[in-house]
């Protein structure tokens, strides 16, 4: 059954299998979910647990009611704004928006643009300009990716690395999921850019990306925002491009992450949280639609 088909499961049906998958992130390292090759983390993840848990209860709870997805309105608390869907989050907004992220203004002193990479920051994606991040950097810096590429790699040289087979015979330096090269200002812009690494690729595994992926690179740019005092974030959808996720699985965990992040009682607090999905102009069927978005929103408002 692929991931569309299974989206059109009951709801407790969907919420029972996020439970589990947030229950295994939260507390072990998988490795190869087929062969059972998982281990267990030193530090366990506390929030992740406890959302796990009360997602498999509610889904019980829904079950023995009979429940389906029709129980959870669109108007539980989520907002229209023009082309924008938002809900709100304690003195913070989630917003999610159909458009495209480098036409976005996105100068504020106070604004971080997250984009996806991959484990290696080597990433072809760069030249690509139907990814996220190769629209973006050939939008802004058309004449200048070899020097973006050359400030990245400056970067990374005190960052921590291990050599994994990339490709049959070719190892290459990975800095692991979720790390995050924080770019202030590059070649004289007045940007703040992370570059977030979302995807893994493996000798017989090729490219992807899990959901689990997501927790972790939300994670690592939340401590930049905190780190560099910046209260907004404009981020496209992670993992779902190249790295296969299904654009309603990422949509779902980043919002399901991003409140975590704003439940955390710390001393630096986030205002404006920016989803934006992939609307090439007016007349493009956007990967989900406004329907599916205002459902999202409403589960993360209900049960996050």
């Amino acid at each position: 059954m692929s991931l569309k088909d299974f989206f059109k499961q009951p709801f407790q049906v969907i919420l029972l299998l996020l439970g589990f998958v947030l229950l295994l992130s939260a507390n072990f390292r998988i490795d190869d979910i087929l062969k059972l090759s998982i281990s267990p983390l030193e530090n366990t993840n506390i929030f992740l647990t406890i959302l796990g848990i009360i997602l498999i209860i509610v889904a019980i709870l829904l079950h023995l009611k009979d429940a389906s997805l029709n129980l959870l309105p669109l108007s539980t608390n989520v907002k229209k704004d023009g082309n924008e869907f938002l809900i709100e989050k304690g003195k913070a907004e989630i917003r999610v928006k159909f458009g495209r992220l480098e036409t976005i203004d996105t100068t504020e002193n106070d604004c971080l643009i997250a984009l996806p990479a991959n484990e290696y920051f080597d990433d072809d994606c760069i030249n690509d300009t139907r990814s996220a991040l190769g629209a973006f950097m050939k939008h802004h810096f058309p004449y200048n990716i070899d020097d973006i590429q050359n400030v990245v790699r400056q970067k990374l040289q005190s960052y921590a690395s291990q050599k994994f087979e990339r490709e049959p015979g070719n190892y290459y330096d990975s800095f692991g999921v979720g790390t995050c090269v924080y770019l202030e200002h590059p070649l004289s812009s007045t940007m703040r850019i992370g570059m977030v690494s979302v995807t893994t690729k493996r000798a017989g595994e090729g490219l992807r990306a899990e959901a689990s992926n997501i927790f972790s690179s939300i994670e690592s740019l939340s401590v930049v925002m905190a780190d560099h005092r910046l209260n907004k974030i404009y981020i496209p959808l992670l993992g779902s491009g190249h790295g296969g996720l299904e654009a309603e699985v990422s949509l779902l965990c980043m919002l399901i992450a991003f409140s975590g992040i704003l439940d955390k009682h710390t001393g630096h607090h986030v205002k404006s949280i920016n989803i934006i999905i992939f609307k090439k102009n007016k007349n493009y069927k956007p990967v989900i639609s406004s329907t599916q978005v205002r459902k999202a929103l409403a589960f993360t408002n209900k049960f996050c």
